[in-house]
């Protein structure tokens, strides 16, 4: 299975872009290899944490599950989605301006752990997925690297 990043951050944070990119490339290697079922191949995760004045909004979007095969066109490339789960973790803007490095990827691991309740959440549930056994794999990998 393919996980796939989307920070979406206040210009404060461009420095800890490169933390950021390392923490998801660790995962995503870690847990490539493993099948978890067919019924989703990729799980797309937005990061999301705007200025002092943009830090909430009103509604969130709601996860898209995406089984069904969808094609597009997108700077003249063919792009192909199917099986794929996305949906956005909201950061707080002030908590983490005030977070050292070691504490940012804490803060990072535990709201991405937080979010895979996600899962849980989707109706009708994914069918030929074992998110039970994603998600304590996720918790020990973040453990393991103290991102918990």
């Amino acid at each position: 299975m393919r996980l796939s990043f989307v920070p979406e951050l206040a210009r404060d944070f461009d420095n800890r872009q490169g933390l950021l990119i390392g923490m998801f490339d660790e995962l995503n290697r870690s847990v490539r290899e493993t099948c978890y079922g067919k019924g989703l191949d990729e799980l797309v995760v937005g990061f999301v944490c705007m200025g002092p004045y943009k830090n909430q909004r009103v509604d969130p979007p709601q996860p898209d599950y995406m089984k069904n095969k969808k094609v597009w066109e997108q700077d003249r490339k063919t792009m192909t989605v199917q099986n794929e789960l996305e949906y956005e973790v909201e950061l707080d803007f002030h908590e983490m301006r005030n977070l050292e490095d070691i504490n940012f990827t804490s803060y990072i691991g535990r709201k991405f752990n937080e979010s895979l309740n996600v899962f849980d959440r989707i109706i009708p549930p994914i069918k030929d997925f074992n998110s039970t056994g994603f998600k304590l794999d996720v918790e020990k990998i973040l453990r393991h690297k103290n991102w918990l």
